[in-house]
């Protein structure tokens, strides 16, 4: 209970952990929220789950992601892995993949293909002390982080920087509080510290997994790699970039890749439903209205939804009565 609203959350398919739509009885109305939601990725069937229950709410109002009504591909986690794994096995010098620490379906996908490819994952440091946070959530796909190594900065500025490296690399630090001896444990985690000079030796042995337009490891490679790039690959397993600060960091990612020579792929898959799989959605809950949310283009949505169910448009700062 919420106040005189009585909320149930169900767990649905996202791109990240912890996802979940929401049922809502003001007491007067029903209405559903899907939240961030997928349909095709490893965890589907949480979604189907979701729109059983929600059909079982007959909603009035239903409150639906419309992140990908402006381009939409039906690329799933499985065709991400195959495509990753033909690219990895085809590379004959680096591999360097961006994603997000906290999608832990491609961070587990990434594990996947390196092994395969008869490769060690590396991570930046910034990604691997994310990663380690999520350790013993009991989150589904969770990667074992103790056949994986972190990649060791030319520097550790950070006093959290240096705990967390201080079992992997040795640094002369002690804990003061029970906080920086969490951090210390977080390093323990992982199988171990490599350097960049490791990776120049012997190049088509690792996968350098970085954090989106990460440009510190790309910097030390083109110092301390140079030539031994020939025949490296660069993989973006992240969305596009879809506003200005993002475009321009992109473009500086972009131009350190073409300096290093390194070949680029993007290969993704959203933690968002497409069209088609909204329009099943909707179909199966057959709600009285549907309005969407988290989108650029509403528009879009409304036409091509208005095949399946009433859409009406909400406008920001403008109370919405239900029904009306």
């Amino acid at each position: 209970k919420v106040g005189d609203l009585e909320v149930t959350p169900i767990p649905v398919d996202h791109s990240i952990p912890g996802a979940y739509a929401f049922l809502i009885d003001t007491g007067e109305h029903r209405i559903v929220y899907t939240g961030d939601i997928r349909w095709h990725g490893p965890a589907n069937f949480l979604t189907t789950n979701f729109v059983k229950k929600a059909s079982e709410f007959e909603p009035d109002l239903m409150l639906c992601d419309a992140t990908r009504f402006d381009k939409a591909d039906l690329n799933t986690e499985e065709d991400v892995r195959r495509r990753m794994l033909t690219v990895a096995r085809e590379c004959r010098g680096v591999l360097v993949t961006s994603l997000s620490p906290v999608d832990i379906d491609r961070v587990n996908t990434v594990c996947k293909i390196a092994d395969e490819a008869g490769r060690t994952v590396v991570m930046d440091m910034s990604m691997a002390s994310k990663i380690a946070r999520l350790h013993g959530l009991g989150i589904r796909n969770y990667p074992n982080l103790s056949r994986i190594f972190v990649l060791k900065p030319s520097k550790l500025y950070r006093r959290w920087q240096k705990l967390f490296m201080k079992h992997l690399t040795g640094e002369e630090i002690t804990a003061r509080n029970g906080l920086e001896e969490a951090e210390e444990k977080l390093g323990k985690l992982f199988a171990g510290a490599i350097e960049i000079d490791e990776i120049a030796e012997k190049p088509h042995e690792f996968a350098l997994a970085t954090t989106p337009y990460s440009l510190k490891e790309l910097s030390e490679l083109s110092h301390r790699i140079g030539y031994s790039t020939s025949g490296g690959v660069y993989i973006a397993s992240i969305s596009e970039p879809f506003e200005e600060e993002m475009e321009i960091k992109f473009e500086r990612v972009k131009n350190w890749i073409e300096s290093l020579g390194l070949a680029y792929y993007h290969i993704h898959s959203s933690g968002h439903a497409h069209p088609f799989d909204i329009a099943k959605m909707i179909s199966e809950i057959k709600p009285k209205t549907v309005s969407p949310v988290h989108s650029m283009h509403s528009t879009v949505f409304q036409k091509f939804i208005n095949r399946y169910a009433n859409v009406k448009l909400l406008k920001c700062g403008v109370e919405h009565c239900i029904g009306k």
